[in-house]
């Protein structure tokens, strides 16, 4: 694991990329939890290290290359196609909380918020994958665009609405 040292310290890292937009928007703050590559769950948003930069994903599925090592397959929810696989020793760890809404990803209502994007963007995936013409590309007819904005704009007012929930149930 990359962050070996902070073991049981919570990481806050500020988010300056729109790829987990709308859960994730550009100035959020985050709390990074170290996690070891075998606890994570599909669905769990995670942190890594790409060419010297952190990355904040959802975590997909871990895999094997040929030699037998460790694999993490990632996706950002704004994003049309997988990253590329990310070796096990470069997760950082997992999202536990956004410090915009107070919005905790590892327990309660922010959990199950969590698991149920991931389900909708899951299915997502799927359903994009029926238009794929070669790996890596995607053609799109329009009305699977209009269909992946709508689940977009509805996972965002989701996550609004469930977070002036979580705020109003906490004070």
């Amino acid at each position: 694991m990359v962050c070996d040292g902070l073991q049981d310290r919570l990481i806050t890292l500020t988010v300056n990329g729109r790829s987990m937009s709308p859960l994730l928007k550009y100035g959020d703050r985050i709390d990074i939890e170290p996690t070891e590559p075998e606890e994570l769950e599909p669905g769990d948003i995670v942190t890594l290290t790409v060419a010297g930069t952190f990355l904040t994903h959802r975590f997909r599925q871990m895999t094997t290359d040929p030699s037998a090592s460790c694999l993490l397959q990632t996706r950002g929810d704004h994003q049309r196609q997988d990253d590329p696989p990310i070796p096990c020793d470069q997760l950082v760890g997992r999202v536990v909380r956004r410090h915009r809404s107070r919005l905790q990803f590892n327990q309660g209502i922010g959990l199950r918020l969590n698991r149920a994007l991931y389900r909708l963007y899951k299915n997502l995936y799927h359903f994009e994958a029926l238009y794929k013409k070669e790996p890596g590309q995607l053609h799109i007819p329009m009305p699977v665009r209009i269909a992946h904005h709508i689940v977009y704009y509805c996972a965002a007012c989701i996550i609004g609405v469930v977070s002036i929930i979580a705020l109003w149930l906490q004070e």
